[in-house]
């Protein structure tokens, strides 16, 4: 049953991304009910078990949408911010909207638009998490403990996760889960690669669920073509709530790239391989749980984490940054061979 707060005095700008959405989360979670979230309406799915849509402001994500996002803030009569993003767009909407104390990071040229300035000396060496939660303890919120990825997903959604599965005949303990896509095609490790890996795991008597939204449905068409024993959910256009239910009970694996179907699975598969390029497992790998085993796969080149502004800082090999380009299969088997054996 959702437990519902009526009186939330903080407004939580939350992150663009379902990655950083949930690092974000995994310590605004404790303070359940100070906040409302603000943020991209499909995210609701992630958190919809628990938080009462009272709590919740859906963002509209188009430049079209800022004046529909300002309505939505100013009307809601709360005048305090946490500000996750470090765009100076952000710190524009609440502080047009009226917002008393707004806390963030002064990047982005906005200094002078954010009332309670969160100076970070070892910004770059921080897992992105634990900078998310530094602006946190800057608004006057203290913690005690790790930090841990969670989702609160619908009793419906889980339980069309488990009718999928058994229709399907998905057996978690027998069955791996593949997530070949990212928020850029440069952060994606090749499919071929991937189809590779997908053959080895099917000649170990394994299944297969490629997983992702519609928007890689190629890439689960390129991978999972004429291989029996693979089922593609990519051409589903799947609700986030029911990927993510698929994601949690549909599989012992995850494999995928540096994005955010990966710290989804860190909240509840047993057994996670990320491969990362541009990104950093240092900077943005999944928290995983105590009974998640989490091994990055990555090169670690020196200019690993980048800007990602392809391909001007660097030169790309068959339309891939070097970083992504030079994991082979042999390295990615390699983590898979650990955890199968």
């Amino acid at each position: 049953m959702l437990v519902r707060s009526t009186d939330p005095d903080w407004l939580a700008f939350m992150p663009n991304w379902v990655g950083d959405f949930l690092m974000a989360f995994a310590s605004l979670d404790e303070f359940f009910g100070s906040f409302l979230i603000f943020a991209p309406a499909n995210f609701y799915d992630l958190i919809a078990g628990k938080y009462d849509p009272f709590l919740f402001i859906p963002r509209e994500r188009s430049k079209s949408g800022f004046f529909k996002n300002f309505y939505s803030i100013f009307r809601s009569k709360i005048y305090k911010t946490i500000l996750f993003p470090n765009s100076f767009s952000s710190a524009l909407l609440v502080s047009l909207c009226g917002m008393k104390r707004i806390v963030g990071l002064p990047t982005d040229f906005r200094f002078w638009l954010i009332t309670d300035r969160v100076e970070i000396e070892d910004l770059e060496n921080l897992h992105q998490a634990e900078i998310y939660r530094r602006i946190l303890e800057e608004a006057g919120f203290r913690y005690d403990g790790s930090m841990r990825s969670r989702v609160y997903l619908r009793e419906e959604d889980v339980g069309w996760a488990l009718d999928f599965m058994g229709k399907m005949g998905i057996v978690r303990e027998e069955t791996v889960l593949i997530h070949p896509g990212a928020s850029k095609r440069e952060r994606c490790w090749p499919p071929a690669r991937f189809r590779e890996i997908v053959s080895r795991l099917l000649k170990r008597g394994l299944r297969v669920v490629i997983v992702g939204s519609r928007k890689e449905a190629d890439l689960g068409e390129m991978i999972s073509r004429d291989l029996p024993g693979v089922i593609d959910v990519t051409k589903y256009d799947l609700p986030l709530g029911k990927l993510s239910a698929l994601i949690l009970k549909g599989g012992f694996l995850f494999i995928g790239n540096d994005s955010g179907p990966i710290h989804i699975a860190s909240c509840g598969v047993p057994n996670i391989i990320g491969i990362y390029g541009p990104g950093s497992p240092r900077k943005t790998g999944p928290l995983s749980g105590e009974n998640t085993r989490f091994i990055p796969v990555t090169k670690s080149l020196p200019c690993s984490p980048c800007r990602e502004r392809f391909f001007k800082d660097c030169r790309p090999v068959e339309g891939l940054p070097p970083c992504i380009y030079n994991i082979s299969v042999a390295d990615l088997w390699e983590a898979v061979d650990e955890i199968l054996l």
